[in-house]
């Protein structure tokens, strides 16, 4: 969703789709993926009702999703304020943009989405097994 959110925003910024757009569609991929994966890792992790979990993944993940997206968009501030090359300015707009749309949905979006069409808990108890089990007996000493 944040690629097709920044393909919108290359719209709104009047950018054509060029080599350093089509190079930052493609980083765009992995950052996308990187916030979300981390909410849907502690909500898989996490028991209790669709509810509870997605609160927990928030709770759980939640701070430091955000913290990895503003310290990625700080580098960024200097050269959008700075900055008179297309190249900068280009890469400055967009990166501030999936940071945004990435934050957007793995910190509202997607606990929504979870809450309302994740899976039931279903971690089962694994079954105790002895610590001896497939040692035939005998041993070469």
């Amino acid at each position: 969703m944040t690629s097709t959110d920044l393909m919108g925003m290359i719209y709104y910024f009047g950018l054509k789709l060029e080599v350093a757009t089509s190079i930052i569609m493609i980083l765009s991929i992995g950052f996308s993926i990187d916030h979300c994966t981390h909410i849907v890792l502690a909500f898989i992790n996490a028991s209790g009702t669709n509810k509870e979990r997605a609160i927990k993944a928030l709770i759980e993940m939640g701070p430091p999703v955000a913290r990895g997206g503003f310290s990625t968009f700080l580098p960024f501030l200097p050269t959008m304020i700075l900055a008179k090359s297309y190249y900068f300015t280009t890469f400055a707009k967009m990166f501030t943009a999936i940071v945004g749309f990435g934050l957007f949905h793995s910190l509202l979006l997607l606990p929504i989405l979870l809450y309302l069409f994740g899976t039931v808990n279903q971690h089962k108890e694994l079954p105790n097994i002895p610590k001896d089990v497939g040692n035939t007996g005998s041993s070469q000493t």
